[in-house]
C-alpha cells in the first residue's frame, strides 16, 4: 500500500513534467534503495531475506524491519557515446530498460531525410514557419536529425500504467524515451526492415525480453542548439524528483 501511494505521488509529478529527471553528481550513479522506479526484483542479482527462521520452521519477525534486500539497479551514466547501451529508468515503473543510439545523421531538407511534411507529427514543422513547401528545405537554421536506435526491454513495466488506462504494461511513452533538448520528435517508425510497425506518435510496445530497432526523426533550432553540442538527453533536471538520466553525445559535429 506504501509503494502504491508513493507511485501515485510520483506519476501526480510525472503528468505534469513528463517522466522528469534529477540532478546527477558523479559520474555513474548506482541505485540500492527500492523505489518507486525500481525492479521489485532482478532476475540474477537479488539477495536472500535475512530474516532468521526458528525451529518450528516458522519466520521470526523480530528482524523484519531489517530484513529488505538491497536491489540492485543498473548503472545509469551521467554520460554516453553513440553506440553504448545505456539504462533508461524515465519510463519505466520497475525493470531494467536499455536503450541504444546505434548511428545519427543530419539533413537540410525533409526529401534528403526520406520524410514527407504529410507524415510529420507537426510539433514545430511549418511551411509558414521553417519549411519550403516547394523544396522542403528546413529554414532559418532548423535541421533534421535521424536517430537510429535499438531499445530492449529486459523486464520492465511501462511508468504511464497508472496514468493512463490506454497504455497496457508493455506501452512505452515516445516522449519519456527522451530527446535532444530543444529539439521536437516529428518522425517515429520501427526500422523499416521490421515489418510489424505499430508505432504510434505517443507510444511503442516492447515485450519482456524484446528488441526493436525505432528510428526517430528530431527537428532541432541550431540557433539555439549548435550540432557540435547536440546530445539526447534520457531525461532532464527536475526540482522535484532526483532520478538519474543519460546525456548521451550525438557527435554531430560543427557543421550547419
Amino acid at each position: 500500500m506504501k509503494k502504491a501511494l508513493y507511485s501515485l505521488v510520483v506519476f501526480t509529478f510525472l503528468l505534469t513534467v513528463g517522466c522528469s529527471a534529477g540532478n546527477i553528481d558523479v559520474s555513474k550513479i548506482e541505485i540500492t534503495e527500492p523505489t518507486s522506479y525500481q525492479p521489485e526484483n532482478t532476475p540474477d542479482d537479488i539477495q536472500p531475506d535475512n530474516a532468521a527462521a526458528n525451529g518450528d520452521g516458522e519466520t521470526d519477525n523480530t528482524t523484519e524491519t531489517d530484513s529488505t534486500p538491497e536491489i540492485p539497479y543498473s548503472e545509469v551514466p551521467e554520460t554516453a557515446e553513440l553506440g553504448e547501451r545505456v539504462c533508461d529508468i524515465q519510463l519505466v515503473d520497475g525493470g531494467h530498460f536499455y536503450l541504444t543510439i546505434n548511428k545519427c545523421e543530419v539533413f537540410d531538407s525533409l526529401n534528403d531525410a526520406g520524410y514527407k511534411y504529410e507524415d510529420a507529427y507537426k510539433l514545430l514543422l511549418s511551411p509558414k514557419f521553417n519549411l519550403d513547401p516547394d523544396t522542403t528545405e528546413l529554414l532559418k537554421g532548423f535541421k533534421m536529425v535521424k536517430m537510429y536506435m535499438t531499445v530492449e526491454n529486459v523486464d520492465a513495466v511501462t511508468c504511464r500504467l497508472l496514468v493512463d488506462e490506454s497504455y497496457g504494461d508493455y506501452d512505452f511513452d515516445l516522449d519519456a524515451l527522451g530527446n535532444i533538448p530543444s529539439g521536437y520528435k516529428e518522425y517515429f517508425s520501427l526500422d523499416p526492415e521490421d515489418p510489424d510497425d505499430d508505432s504510434t506518435i505517443d507510444k511503442f510496445h516492447l515485450e519482456p525480453g524484446e528488441k526493436k530497432n525505432i528510428i526517430i526523426g528530431s527537428l532541432i533550432d541550431t540557433r539555439q542548439v549548435p550540432l557540435e553540442e547536440a546530445t539526447f538527453d534520457t531525461g532532464h533536471e527536475d526540482p522535484y524528483l532526483n532520478i538519474p538520466f543519460t546525456k548521451i553525445n550525438l557527435n554531430l559535429g560543427g557543421d550547419s
